[in-house]
């Protein structure tokens, strides 16, 4: 199967690679190259410097919508190459209605959660903060509605008190890898419909959301600090002193009471 991937940050990595392995993975599509490091020298995004250094036709339009030369060498390539199907995992943009059936089997998403729970930007650092027990990843037939195509696949993971957002998304883009995998080996092209009861939404992240405040619960900041650990973290003025929680935990009453004998 000829396949073009879309993707960007260090998650979708692993799906990049079971395109790579399970099928004949011939372009990849990126956000734009942008200012990086210390000296904010002009750098690519992770999955297309995993492409560049495969020597994987790469492509970086700035959109998907508005025509330029980027834009207009992508549509060539795909015009010529006639791809099977397109994938997507963490791409960053929308793709036009116009897009998802160029291709024969048209496009697919890996999304980090278990649709329909938790639709849009931000699903793992949402699930952590609404305090879930349980995750997972699912591929879906991508539909012109935000993540509301019929689910091809799934598979569930346990999430512990302990695990914030980045170990959450190691073992979410390991489980995507795997999950994809066994898709392009055997595809499979009926899926299920999402309940549309069970609908949440996974509005994006804004700083405001790592404002502490005094009236938060244990388990609230708790869950709010290892959803935001990355970006934009959590912060509280106490005492006039700025503080950032970096790593929470919570404890027994009875665990509470010798740490604070003890302290």
């Amino acid at each position: 199967m000829r396949v073009i991937f879309f993707g960007t940050p260090d998650f979708a990595l692993s799906s990049a690679e079971a395109c790579l392995s399970n099928a004949e993975l011939i372009a990849v599509v990126s956000q734009p190259d942008k200012p990086r490091g210390r000296g904010q020298k002009l750098s690519p995004c992770p999955v297309r410097a995993w492409a560049q250094k495969k020597q994987i036709p790469n492509f970086a339009p700035s959109s998907l919508k508005k025509k330029g030369p980027e834009l207009d060498e992508l549509m060539a390539f795909i015009e010529e190459q006639k791809p099977d199907l397109f994938v997507v995992t963490a791409y960053g943009n929308l793709l036009p209605e116009a897009f998802l059936n160029l291709p024969k089997h048209g496009s697919i998403n890996l999304h980090g959660s278990l649709l329909p729970e938790w639709r849009g930007a931000a699903p793992i650092q949402r699930a952590l903060e609404a305090g879930d027990t349980k995750g997972g990843v699912c591929l879906q037939q991508m539909v012109f509605e935000l993540d509301a195509g019929d689910v091809l696949l799934e598979s569930t993971i346990d999430i512990p008190s302990s695990m914030n957002a980045l170990d959450l998304s190691n073992e979410l883009s390991k489980e995507g890898g795997l999950l994809l995998s066994k898709f392009l080996i055997t595809p499979n092209w009926s899926g299920k419909a999402q309940n549309k009861d069970l609908i949440t939404y996974a509005k994006k992240m804004k700083k405001e959301d790592g404002h502490w405040a005094p009236n938060w619960s244990a388990s609230k900041t708790h869950n709010t600090a290892r959803a935001f650990i990355a970006w934009p973290g959590v912060r509280a003025s106490l005492a006039s002193k700025a503080i950032k929680f970096c790593r929470t935990a919570l404890l027994t009453p009875q665990e509470a009471e010798s740490f604070a004998q003890a302290n």
